[in-house]
């Protein structure tokens, strides 16, 4: 009788997670559900619990949303302005040539995280951008050299150097301008 397989395909997963998938992409409802069913437990409480008219809680959550748009606009521009930047000509060239450096996928991984976390010094938005698409860019080299590697690791570990902006920038720069 033969041993066992200790390491089953990687289609072995996949044929387990399937159902799980299903169930779960039929079932569990859409974010803007979420929004709908917060925002609205959230008016039924502050009328209940403040003593605002309805009116007045439906003009303050629209006060409050619009509020946000100048923010959602930053944001996006962030965003956009970053894709737009790691998508011209001389980014995608020096994207394409990193990618060649690594030879194995720990090399790859950490690779990876360290040129997304460079990127995010720069501005969070490039960073992101750039560890999703030098991601991309490494899985490809590393397909073309033979090498496998967990695709899945490979993206966290781009978006994992978004870490350095936001804990290595933000909360420094933010400690400097409070005084005490």
């Amino acid at each position: 009788m033969p041993p066992p397989k200790l390491n089953p395909s990687p289609h072995f997963a996949a044929a387990c997670m399937r159902p799980i998938n299903t169930l779960v992409e039929r079932y569990i409802p859409s974010a803007l559900v979420f929004v709908i069913v917060l925002s609205a437990m959230d008016a039924i409480l502050a009328v209940t619990l403040t003593g605002a008219s309805t009116v007045d809680v439906i003009r303050d959550w629209g006060d409050g949303l619009s509020g946000l748009l100048a923010f959602m606009t930053q944001m996006a521009l962030i965003l956009m302005l970053g894709h737009a930047l790691a998508n011209t000509r001389p980014v995608k060239r020096l994207l394409a040539s990193l990618a060649s450096i690594p030879a194995t996928p720990v090399q790859a991984y950490v690779f990876v995280c360290v040129i997304a976390a460079l990127a995010s010094l720069i501005t969070w938005g490039l960073g992101l951008v750039v560890g999703g698409l030098l991601a991309r860019e490494v899985a490809g080299q590393m397909r073309y050299k033979g090498v496998r590697l967990h695709f899945p690791m490979l993206v966290a570990a781009g978006y994992s150097g978004y870490v350095v902006w936001h804990m290595g920038t933000t909360i420094p720069l933010s400690a400097t301008t409070f005084s005490t």
